[in-house]
């Protein structure tokens, strides 16, 4: 069995030597890891020039470390991961095991974090909303009138993850994306994942799209519903290209 805590050891002590500790984390954290997970660790600095992250193959074990001090940490939770209502950065950090051992720093980014998630994301403002609905609109008008099952595809594929992510924004759930779609929208409402799955999957099986059309509605209604007559979106006055 793999000691993936000595691994991580021996990372900090060979590529981050003089970080301030490092965060395992991840669905080997979890237990949820598959042959192909990677090692998802935190690098913690006191003081950074700049965060980056990098992907390598330690030990046979695939290695991606997100290296970070903490203004870079405050820098992406509040201006990157909070505009796209994602929590990814901080569950990592709150889920994290301090390596080699807990720190003044980790605790303080780990105290931090868990904050920033009990905050929620930022509240879905109406011309977002308007925006989300009148994009659904239109891929709900675009199954409607597929011309063959491979637009049919295409459009269903752009639609789950749009439909999902304005349920989670417009309910003030943080989003998830990719695998991480049915896993949250099944812990916030097992019912609804069950209802959605279904409508997408005899879409996708049998070319009926009465099902997807049906839960759509029913998760944009409490929010204004289908929109497209009335919508409108102004460009702001930066969006031009002046004249020299």
């Amino acid at each position: 069995m793999v000691d993936y805590i000595e691994i991580a050891k021996e990372i900090r002590n060979e590529k981050y030597p003089d970080s301030d500790s490092v965060l395992l984390a991840g669905s080997i954290v979890r237990n949820e890891e598959t042959k192909y997970s990677d090692l998802d660790i935190i690098v913690i600095y006191k003081c950074l020039q700049k965060a980056y992250r990098e992907s390598f193959i330690y030990s046979g074990v695939l290695v991606e470390t997100f290296v970070h001090d903490p203004e870079t940490i405050d820098y992406f939770l509040e201006k990157y991961d909070k505009s796209s209502s994602s929590s990814a950065l901080s569950q990592m950090i709150v889920e994290g095991i301090e390596i080699p051992y807990s720190t003044p720093l980790s605790r303080e980014i780990k105290k931090k974090a868990h904050g920033y998630i009990l905050a929620g994301p930022n509240e879905l403002d109406e011309q977002t909303n308007n925006n989300m609905r009148y994009a659904i609109t239109n891929l709900i008008d675009d199954i409607r009138d597929y011309k063959n099952k491979s637009e049919l595809l295409g459009t269903l594929s752009y639609l789950y993850i749009s439909l999902s992510e304005f349920y989670f924004k417009a309910n003030g759930c943080w989003a998830g994306t990719d695998k991480y779609v049915s896993r949250l929208m099944k812990k916030y409402n097992a019912d609804l994942e069950n209802k959605v799955f279904d409508a997408f999957n005899t879409a996708i099986k049998d070319e009926n799209i009465d099902k997807v059309i049906k839960i759509t509605e029913d998760i944009l209604k409490p929010f204004g519903g289908f929109l497209f007559d009335g919508y409108r979106f102004d460009a702001t006055e930066e969006m031009r290209m002046r004249k020299q």
